[in-house]
Formats: structure tokens, sequence, C-alpha cells
């Protein structure tokens, strides 16, 4: 459950990046003490919340690993023959979806 909203809390993080230009928000500082109360609320828990997924899913990822057996010689091979095909289908799959949301939003072809 921890490992779930780690990982939502990275794509946001990410995605956010692209967002906030096409809401009018840019990085200025003066420009955020004009906004209003409720915007700088929600503009700042995004900003702490969106930072604090990617260590906490390292962390959790971290210990997670604590009790691996790293000294057994076909460790490496082990994981990577069960691990592998899945990041590499994972990672494929998110490059598609975020190549046809860049078309779709943006009108931007990427080759």
């Amino acid at each position: 459950m921890i490992r779930t909203v780690a990982i939502v809390l990275v794509v946001t993080c990410h995605s956010i990046q692209q967002t906030i230009p096409l809401l009018g928000i840019s990085g200025d500082g003066r420009q955020f003490i004009n906004y209003s109360f409720v915007k700088q609320c929600v503009m700042t828990g995004m900003f702490i919340l969106g930072r604090t997924g990617v260590p906490l899913f390292l962390i959790l990822s971290g210990y997670l690993m604590i009790d691996r057996p790293f000294t057994e010689v076909g460790y490496l091979k082990h994981f990577l023959r069960h691990n592998l095909l899945s990041l590499l289908v994972c990672f494929e799959i998110w490059t598609g979806l975020y190549q046809i949301f860049i078309y779709l939003v943006f009108k931007v072809h990427i080759r």
C-alpha cells in the first residue's frame, strides 16, 4: 500500500512539471505572493507531497531488500530473470502513454 502511494506521488511530481505552466503558474516567487491563500496552499502542498514520494519509495525499496540473500552466487541472475521483463514492459507502457499524452495535449510529435 505504501509503495502504491509513493509511486502515485512520484508520478504526480513528474507530471506536475508540465501541468503548472498550463495553469498560468510560473516559478517566480513574486508571482506566488500575489496568489490567493487557497492557491498558495494547493501549490505548496502539491510540491511537498510530490517531493516526498521519491525518498519514501527509495526508503521502502531499501527496507524490503534487507533480508535478501545477496551473498548467493545466482541471486542477481534469479532477480533479473524474474523481474527484468516486467520492469521493461512497465517502462515501455509508460513511455507509450507519455508520448500519447504529449501529442494530445501539446501537439508535439516525439520521434
